[in-house]
Order: structure tokens, then C-alpha cells, then sequence
């Protein structure tokens, strides 16, 4: 699960984005900005990001890539990626994500290719991660 703390775009509870660059080495004042605002008035220190804008939830990652939550989430740009996500019966599973295609028949499912294995009939609603 993706940290907000470590995330270059956040959505707050309004639904604003707000962006950021790992700039201090010390996090709790890397200033984050609401994109399309005024760096004076719509600045923050990510030390006050919560208690005034929470809760946030992350968009783009450390990376610059989308933040994935499930299976629907995986893109091209996360192709050699590795990955996790719930198997069938519940089972974690890991490899190098090498794409899905929606060539099944139940529109909210999908078939995963991942580290030389295929899978069938995958919800596209399963939980799944970018590890690397």
C-alpha cells in the first residue's frame, strides 16, 4: 500500500490535488503545493497536510507513475514491474507484471500475464500492488 508521505500527487478530502517534490531531506518540511494555486497561499508543510487537508489519498507515486490499488489499476507503464497481488483462493501471488488483456468473456475480469505464468478470469477489482 502506497504511503501518502511518499507520493509526488495527492488527492485531498475536497478533491484538490496537491503535488510535491522530495526536495528536504528532512520530510516533515517538504512543502507541498496545491496544483493550479498560489505557491504563498496554497503552500503547506507536509507536517500540517494531514490535520488540515486529510484525509489524502495518493494519485502518483515516488516514481510519477499512478498509484495502483487493484488489478484495474495496472498499466502499460507498469509493464517489468514486479508486482502482488490475491491469486485465486486467497493465495498471494508475485512476479513480474508482463501485461493483462480483456479478452474475457465477464467485462470486470481480465487475464494476467505475470513472471511467465497466465492466469484467467481475474477481477479487476482484486487487491493488488507494485512492489518494484
Amino acid at each position: 500500500v502506497t504511503d501518502w508521505t511518499t507520493c509526488r500527487v495527492v488527492r485531498d478530502r475536497d478533491g484538490d490535488l496537491w503535488g510535491s517534490t522530495i526536495a528536504w531531506t528532512e520530510s516533515s518540511y517538504r512543502r507541498w503545493v496545491k496544483l493550479g494555486g498560489y505557491w504563498e497561499e496554497d503552500g503547506c508543510f507536509q507536517i500540517h497536510m494531514e490535520p488540515r487537508h486529510g484525509p489524502l489519498t495518493p494519485v502518483l507515486d515516488a516514481d510519477g507513475l499512478p498509484v495502483v490499488r487493484t488489478v484495474g489499476d495496472l498499466g502499460n507503464v507498469h509493464l517489468g514491474r514486479r508486482i502482488k497481488y490475491e491469486g485465486p483462493g486467497g493465495y498471494g501471488r508475485e512476479g513480474i507484471y508482463q501485461g493483462t488483456t480483456a479478452d474475457y468473456l465477464e467485462r470486470d475480469r481480465c487475464n494476467m500475464h505475470v513472471g511467465g505464468g497466465y492466469e484467467a478470469g481475474v477481477p479487476l477489482d482484486t487487491h493488488c500492488e507494485v512492489l518494484a
